[in-house]
């Protein structure tokens, strides 16, 4: 079986091609159904989506014997190399010499290269000795015994049709490709918009799904309801703003039929590249204990010492849904919380997450989440849904309790009262328990925040000037506002136990697949229904 082909930068954002090939002396050039290779130029695949990960092979898949396979022509030289982070040795190469088209086999095995502390990599080169061409850069493959994996692949878009149709061509485009070995894979649209339109999706494998608004999380959730009904093995989940190359969505496939029984049930968690700057690797899984701790973040890809560190392994406790997969026997009936938005991927990683993969070539290109924060998202539904994680999950709650006056003081301090407003109303939310969640109409709630956002009147004072906060403390508005927040405070340190006990204990009210599908107005699968309904 095919494990990944080699990709070209045909789907990547401008000058990402170091991430594809490196090009030393010479040049390389794109024809029409080739690409040729000057004299002496020597094309190396020693990059984040074309490298062969061999320690990751080994520890987590049956895989040991790998082929790679080329179509070439002209007089070149097709090497493989072996590279850890000391030394980087060609093993093996194969002399052509052929104005026709040939295939080019190298055998190499990974057995034993499954050492986390010294990774190992394989990748191959070709050097060109005159005029050449290739033809078919090539893939990995296996005889390794397959499982039977059904992908179920879930998009939760919300008025973005743009970015939606571009995935969707992508993907259709892989699918329909039969270079690509067989694939079982089904595409659900959640639309919590409700503006796309079924016609232009009449593919039997694209599944349209106008959705009830509950945000991300009803979005996903919806996503992981519909794969378990449509029997699929695994789910992935993937945000709707993403430039994603298809050739990550085949190495996932591969990957998950060859996993070793003992690593059956392991996410599979994509990296997220940095589209402002697109050979930087923003993050790749993450580690959540009450502070956020990224994991393989900041790598410059274009560096071969940054893809070996890239497969180092890193304990992380959850993967974030710009690319996440896992298999569906663990959300059947065991679904996210209803948070909306914010916190929800960190919540349910935290409960379910107990192995993972992090891979080279497994990873997407989203815009950086520092640039989209705003007052709503941060300092009310981070706030209301960290303190719901820190319940469910039983956490460390003293850094809530130490910071909290310190943000108090900081909003006060920048006459941000819209802050302080959103800040105290998740506490305040967070003390109403379970009942709350379940029965508050989240789509109003939002609505009603981003009013209160561009209100000027919050707490009754103009947001004025900021001033030091020395001066702010002589005045009566000062102490007013200071005194509703220690009740806050003081309502949260005194329910915090009962209250983290009711989430605790409730969690299936808010997590079971019929308690979803009520709160979505949703009616379960039933045979023969249309596959848009």
């Amino acid at each position: 079986m095919e494990l990944f082909k080699l990709s070209t930068p045909d789907h990547a954002p401008e000058g990402c091609e170091s991430l594809y090939f490196r090009v030393f002396d010479g040049s390389l050039n794109k024809k029409e159904n080739y690409y040729e290779l000057s004299d002496d130029t020597i094309i190396a695949t020693n990059t984040y989506f074309n490298i062969f990960s061999s320690s990751k092979y080994a520890e987590y898949t049956k895989a040991e014997n790998i082929t790679f396979t080329s179509k070439v022509s002209g007089k070149m030289d097709v090497c493989l190399h072996m590279c850890t982070q000391e030394k980087d040795d060609v093993i093996k190469h194969v002399p052509v010499d052929s104005e026709t088209p040939i295939e080019v086999f190298i055998e190499f095995n990974i057995k034993g290269l499954s050492d986390r502390e010294k990774i190992t990599c394989h990748y191959v080169s070709f050097e060109s000795k005159g005029s050449s061409k290739i033809h078919e850069f090539g893939s990995y493959s296996t005889d390794a015994k397959q499982s039977d994996v059904r992908l179920a692949l879930a998009i939760c878009t919300f008025h973005r049709e743009e970015y939606v149709n571009r995935t969707i061509k992508v993907l259709k485009d892989m699918i329909s490709d039969p270079s690509y070995e067989s694939k079982q894979i089904d595409v659900f649209i959640i639309d919590n918009g409700k503006t796309l339109v079924k016609d232009a999706y009449p593919e039997p494998y694209i599944h349209l799904i106008p959705n009830r608004n509950l945000g991300g999380s009803g979005g996903f959730t919806r996503g992981m309801v519909e794969a378990c009904e449509h029997n699929a093995t695994h789910v992935l989940l993937m945000d709707d703003d993403i430039i994603l190359d298809p050739d990550a969505v085949y190495k996932t496939v591969n990957l998950l039929k060859i996993l070793k029984e003992e690593h059956k049930d392991a996410f599979i968690l994509g990296g997220m590249l940095d589209s402002n700057a697109p050979t930087t690797q923003y993050e790749a899984s993450s580690f959540y204990n009450g502070q956020f701790i990224k994991r393989k973040d900041n790598l410059d890809l274009v560096s071969e010492k940054s893809l070996i560190f890239n497969d180092l392994f890193e304990y992380a406790n959850y993967g974030a849904w710009w690319y996440m997969c896992m298999p569906t026997h663990i959300c059947d009936n065991n679904l996210p919380l209803p948070l909306f938005i914010k916190m929800d991927d960190v919540e349910y990683g935290l409960r379910t997450m107990r192995d993972h993969v992090v891979m080279n070539g497994i990873g997407i290109w989203h815009e950086n989440f520092d640039e989209k924060r705003n007052r709503v998202m941060e300092n009310y539904y981070h706030e209301r849904n960290s303190r719901i994680t820190e319940s469910v999950c039983k956490l460390d709650i003293r850094p809530f309790v130490f910071s909290f006056w310190h943000k108090v003081l900081y909003f006060i301090s920048l006459s941000d009262y819209v802050s302080l407003y959103m800040y105290t109303r998740a506490i305040r939310d967070y003390t109403k328990g379970v009942d709350f969640l379940m029965n508050i109409d989240e789509e109003e709630l939002h609505f009603i925040l981003q009013e209160k956002d561009n209100s000027r009147e919050i707490y009754r004072i103009s947001p004025g000037e900021p001033k030091a906060l020395i001066k702010k403390i002589v005045t009566w508005d000062f102490w007013r506002v200071c005194a509703k927040c220690l009740k806050i405070y003081i309502k949260y340190l005194i329910f915090r136990k009962r209250i983290s006990k009711e989430y605790y204990n409730r969690l299936d009210e808010l997590t079971k697949t019929e308690k979803w599908n009520n709160r979505l107005g949703r009616r379960p699968k039933i045979e023969g229904r249309d596959k848009n309904d």
